[in-house]
């Protein structure tokens, strides 16, 4: 049995899936199956299997896809990478975005990246984007801002904010 699923999408992503569905020779609908397919098995789900499989460091919670529409942009984030001083990377999923574009990131407290970072860092990053024709772009971002968290559920992880750097033409 399948389902049916409605989408909202920036009718320049609807205009690239329909581009890159005519390049292949199928429809768009199985161009967007694809990429959600993709996407799942890069999260570890296997969804053939029944393995739900969802991150423990979001409390089995979906990861929060971030539009970047608002600001100007094309595409979706939901995870970004930072390098660390001892050659490391390390990964988190966007928690949220501001009105302004500033990106929200958790780190936990004792974090050896966390204790690296200060505010007015500028940091190349990895954002990792649903788009199936862009999944990573590298972009600077200014650390804005790190703060604790004193209650709720991530009560002693810290807060980062990330502004994302303007794009010279």
């Amino acid at each position: 049995m399948q389902v049916l699923l409605n989408i909202k999408v920036d009718p320049r992503m609807k205009s690239a899936l329909k581009d890159l569905a005519e390049r292949q020779f199928i429809s768009v609908s199985a161009t967007v199956k694809q990429a959600i397919e993709k996407h799942l098995l890069d999260q570890g789900i296997d969804w053939r299997q029944g393995n739900n499989f969802t991150s423990p460091s979001r409390g089995g919670a979906e990861p929060v896809v971030v539009s970047e529409s608002a600001q100007g942009g094309e595409f979706s984030f939901y995870s970004v990478e930072i390098p660390s001083g001892d050659n490391l990377i390390h990964q988190f999923n966007i928690q949220e975005v501001a009105t302004d574009g500033t990106y929200t990131i958790l780190m936990k407290e004792g974090s050896r990246l966390l204790e690296e970072l200060k505010a007015g860092d500028e940091l190349s990053l990895k954002f990792y984007s649903l788009n199936p024709l862009l999944p990573v772009e590298i972009k600077t971002a200014e650390v804005v801002g790190i703060a604790k968290k004193y209650e709720g559920r991530f009560k002693g992880h810290y807060a980062v904010a990330l502004r994302v750097a303007e794009e010279t033409p």
